[in-house]
């Protein structure tokens, strides 16, 4: 068990989207099982070694603020937890590589984003902006077997990853200080970020006409906001850790319903959607014994 919340197991299946979205972007399907496994252990790997790499860094920090995490519990030795959070990330790399040269050329810049976050970002207003740019470049990571480096000429590729990036980045600054009291203004500002991501993106999605269903989709989209919203506006009304951190994993969920959605938008095909948002129940199972932040 103090190996599993080190590794923040449950969240993982949050970052399954990722890959699924950025699959069914390039492929318009997620029949091509084989590559798409490989992209969903790269970004587990990767992932996970995130998370691992972020208690390592925040060791000290964590004995005065999280002091019943397993890394301050002396659970688990943080020679351990250095070489898990080491492994991880090569594995990650490594079986981006067996997916293809362009799979390596995007992992090996997450992997540095991820490092970056962890190490330095984090602790500087640039964290969330950080922790975007992992997400949009995982998203990415999906979208890069059989293809050249796909933005540069797929701009709604690049657009949907960073619109993707952009949610994260108000999840991240809105838990910002979740172990305390948090800012009015800091919760008010994610709040407008995360609303921002959503109408971005439905935004998006419809003016690209010659896809369907667009209509259907943007509905689903705004349902998702509406879900979001509750959460958010609860925490600005009630800054207090407990209500901040109770929002986070739903916020999160959601993230897996906007990837969903775009799912469903890009293949036409309700299966898939279906599948994608199928991640949200091992991860919520999950979370009620393992915590996800």
């Amino acid at each position: 068990m103090p190996l599993l919340r080190l590794l923040r197991l449950p969240a993982v299946f949050t970052a399954w989207a990722d890959p699924f979205l950025g699959y069914a972007l390039t492929h318009n399907s997620l029949v091509d099982w084989g590559p798409l496994l490989l992209l969903v252990i790269s970004t587990s790997c990767l992932y996970l070694g995130g998370m691992v790499l972020n208690d390592v860094c925040d060791y000290e920090l964590d004995k005065q603020e999280r002091s019943e995490r397993p890394l301050p519990l002396g659970q688990i030795s943080m020679k351990i937890a250095t070489t898990l959070a080491a492994g991880l990330l090569f594995a990650g790399i490594a079986f981006a590589a067996a997916v293809g040269t362009t799979s390596l050329l995007v992992a090996v810049p997450l992997v540095v984003a991820i490092v970056l976050y962890d190490r330095w970002l984090k602790r500087t207003p640039f964290g969330p902006l950080g922790m975007g740019a992992c997400r949009s470049l995982n998203v990415l990571l999906g979208a890069s077997h059989g293809t050249a480096i796909p933005w540069p000429d797929e701009p709604l590729i690049l657009g949907i990853a960073a619109l993707m990036g952009l949610y994260i980045v108000g999840v991240t600054w809105f838990a910002r200080t979740e172990a305390q009291i948090s800012s009015r203004w800091q919760l008010s500002g994610a709040a407008l970020t995360i609303v921002a991501s959503i109408i971005g993106l439905a935004g998006l999605l419809l003016s690209q006409s010659s896809f369907s269903p667009a209509i259907n989709t943007v509905a689903m989209l705004f349902v998702v906001l509406f879900t979001v919203a509750r959460r958010l506006v609860g925490g600005i009304f009630d800054p207090q850790p407990a209500t901040v951190q109770a929002a986070i994993p739903m916020l999160l969920f959601s993230y897996v319903m906007l990837a969903a959605t775009t799912v469903f938008w890009s293949t036409n095909t309700p299966e898939y959607g279906l599948a994608t948002a199928a991640l949200i129940v091992p991860s919520a199972l999950l979370a009620r014994v393992i915590k996800m932040t």
